[in-house]
């Protein structure tokens, strides 16, 4: 009898989820950059129910935007020059005290202040996408599994601009846009420390 071919059993998603520190992963790394889909919504409602224009308000979510993508491969070469510990998590720390800060200048504030605090939550946005992706070839060695939770990742990071806008709204018409950035700045840290804390993220160094 001719020797059949072996065929590698079908990878499942519920496998590679299955797999040791996939879950917490993917779900830290939501979690923290979930602000990068609140973040926007949140400030265009908390400047207009506070009086403000909407032109300002689009303003502000511009520069929060545009500084957090602007700066993601510097610190992405920090992170490979002194691991993800000594890059997320300060930067987790200051974007998140920035946004906070904000609910206490108040929407009526002054508009450079308020600037300024959008400016530096969005330069100091850890960059936990990147470090996530640096960290699958040390957490699945399996190629096959490697391109399922590359799609996986790649799906989870849409989730949040579609999750993102809807909780921030929610959070702002039931409890006021000031929770709203509250929230985001709670999930910054929140996701930054799942990550940060996990055996593969400590031990991570750059090849």
């Amino acid at each position: 009898m001719a020797e059949r071919p072996l065929v590698s059993p079908p990878v499942t998603y519920r496998a590679v989820l299955g797999t040791r520190h996939v879950l917490r992963l993917l779900a830290g790394t939501l979690t923290g950059r979930m602000p990068s889909g609140m973040v926007a919504v949140s400030l265009v409602l908390w400047v207009t129910r506070g009086g403000g224009s909407l032109a300002t308000a689009s303003a502000l979510a511009a520069v929060y935007g545009l500084t957090a993508s602007v700066t993601q491969p510097v610190k992405g070469r920090l992170m490979d020059r002194h691991g993800q510990t000594r890059v997320s998590g300060p930067a987790a720390i200051v974007s998140s005290s920035s946004l906070l800060a904000l609910p206490v200048i108040g929407p009526g504030g002054s508009t450079w202040l308020i600037g300024a605090g959008v400016a530096l939550a969005g330069l100091s946005a850890p960059p936990l996408e990147s470090g996530l992706r640096s960290l699958w070839p040390s957490v699945v060695t399996d190629l096959g599994q490697r391109k399922v939770i590359q799609a996986l990742d790649t799906g989870a990071q849409g989730l949040m601009y579609v999750a993102g806008p809807l909780l921030a709204t929610w959070l702002a018409t039931t409890f006021g846009a000031d929770a709203a950035l509250a929230a985001a700045s709670a999930l910054v840290l929140v996701g930054t420390a799942t990550v940060l804390t996990s055996a593969p993220s400590r031990t991570w160094r750059p090849h």
